[in-house]
């Protein structure tokens, strides 16, 4: 983690990411001091997160992910379980973190479908009202 925490990110995705660190969990008791220790930490994760996963570089979502994980583990383990998260197939994370989200449009027509089929009144009403799911 240390190699990848030294390792330089463009100047837009370093704002983004502190940007988003005083926004993931702000009254935690652990997130919510300015520049505290876990604002601290979530930072760290997600620069090395960012320089791990080059493809998609930093992804706002990363954030909320690895600051739920941080409230009950360490940073270095919030860091190892997301990496297993993006890597392993199975779990099929990694479209969901692309650039253009190809897994999040999977995830809708999943949604979608089995709202069609098992809930079809309630998504009719939703559509209605005009709050896509």
């Amino acid at each position: 983690m240390k190699t990848l925490l030294n390792k330089q990110l463009p100047k837009k995705t370093l704002q983004d990411i502190f940007k988003d660190i005083t926004r993931t969990l702000p009254k935690h008791v652990y997130f919510k001091e300015d520049l505290g220790t876990g604002q601290k930490s979530l930072f760290a994760v997600l620069k090395c997160l960012a320089n791990q996963f080059e493809e998609c570089g930093y992804v706002q979502g990363m954030g909320f992910v690895s600051g739920m994980l941080m409230t009950h583990v360490t940073p270095e383990d919030c860091f190892c379980m997301v990496n297993c998260f993006y890597l392993r197939p199975d779990y099929n994370v990694k479209p969901l973190y692309m650039k253009g989200m190809p897994g999040l449009e999977v995830c809708f027509y999943i949604l979608l479908s089995l709202m069609k089929k098992y809930m079809p009144k309630l998504l009719k009403k939703m559509i209605e009202v005009g709050f896509m799911p």
